[in-house]
């Protein structure tokens, strides 16, 4: 399809106050996709269906979560949504949607765990992209199901909504399996954050400028314990100033680390630039270590342990493929042992980009014209 003026609606996580990852993926494909001359824009959707405990439900929110908004106001999400996205009008249900499909001449559904939620629940189908004109192109992009394997009883009406794509791509691995298990071919693809580079991070915003210190920056996120990080042993390892940045996501963001550190409610910007000048970071975050490699900056990765160990795949998947395994916490190694071992980025650069070229592939294929980086 032609690139000029053409319309490509993306459907996928936007409407957080505190992840940072789920913003900024948002922001990275739609800005992708605007500079190679799309009219691209998010399609804001959210799923509370019409049902009237759900309408109650979500007037209440802003009551109920009182405490955590005096915090993500500080974050500035909202405000970077209204500088950074194009966006259309906010659909409320798979109803809604469907009898009003936003205009595009092709769909994008992705990136981030779009595909975790059980089939069960109607409104999901919304990020199956089941709306709109059926002539409509429809991609999915990096999208990830955010679970190893895809429960048995659901997989006749997977299957089925795959049907409706003219092109499938997974963040994880196991998206691949999923998707060949109900008889849809995926292609692998990075995340959208990773499809720009660094100096395209830098030059979007003039104030991000890093400044190289040996402040230590966590990022706080799908933890409810200092210890789930191993605090007492990285304090004892690391000299100088702590940065965190504590953020909602599996469970409710808060300050863990005692009253010796700093605490910092960033935006969106301000969190690139901690990433990009922090002497190490440590987090728990896919999104904290994709922007730890994009920067350049030495990091550790603590995977996460019980019920939610399931979200790991997607991060050790991207640290295999760039030979950064043994950046990864376990029972066998230290912090300081991690910390010793020097990155050799080039080689991380040079595999990055033969990954991101493949990424850029799909899409052209996907949307039938030739793209740049």
């Amino acid at each position: 399809m032609e690139k000029q003026n053409k319309k490509i609606g993306i459907l996928t996580f936007w409407y957080g106050n505190s992840n940072y990852g789920q913003i900024l993926q948002c922001f990275a494909l739609q800005h992708f996709l605007r500079r190679q001359g799309y009219d691209a824009y998010l399609i804001r959707f959210i799923g509370y269906g019409e049902s009237r405990f759900r309408k109650f439900v979500k007037a209440c929110l802003p009551f109920l979560c009182a405490k955590p908004d005096k915090f993500d106001r500080m974050r500035h999400f909202e405000a970077f949504r209204k500088e950074h996205l194009q966006m259309s009008p906010l659909y409320t249900s798979l109803a809604q949607i469907q009898q009003n499909p936003p205009k595009a001449e092709a769909y994008i559904a992705g990136s981030d765990q779009i595909w975790m939620q059980s089939l069960d629940n109607p409104q999901q189908r919304a990020y199956f992209l089941d709306f709109g004109d059926e002539r409509t192109k429809r991609i999915a992009y990096a999208a990830s199901f955010g679970i190893e394997s895809y429960p048995e009883s659901h997989r006749e009406l997977l299957g089925q909504q795959l049907q409706r794509f003219n092109a499938i791509s997974c963040r994880e691995r196991s998206g691949i399996d999923i998707c060949k298990q109900v008889g849809a071919e995926a292609t692998r693809v990075l995340d959208p954050t990773l499809l720009l580079t660094r100096e395209d991070y830098l030059n979007l915003n003039p104030n991000l400028n890093p400044d190289e210190n040996s402040s230590l920056f966590i990022y706080s996120l799908n933890i409810s314990s200092a210890e789930d990080i191993r605090w007492n042993e990285l304090r004892e390892t690391i000299d100088g100033k702590v940065v965190v940045t504590p953020a909602a996501g599996y469970n409710e963001s808060a300050e863990l680390f005692g009253s010796d550190v700093e605490y910092l409610y960033a935006t969106p910007w301000q969190w690139v630039t901690q990433i990009a000048s922090a002497g190490l970071v440590v987090t728990t975050s896919f999104h904290g270590i994709a922007f730890s490699i994009l920067m350049h900056t030495p990091f550790v990765y603590v995977p996460l342990k019980g019920t939610f160990a399931k979200a790991n795949n997607r991060i050790l998947d991207l640290l295999r493929d760039l030979h950064l395994e043994d950046r990864t916490l376990s029972e066998q190694t230290t912090y300081g042992e991690i910390i010793a071992r020097p990155i050799d980025w080039k080689t991380v650069d040079d595999v990055l980009n033969e990954k991101r070229k493949e990424s850029i592939e799909f899409l052209e294929k996907a949307l039938g014209v030739p793209l740049h980086t």
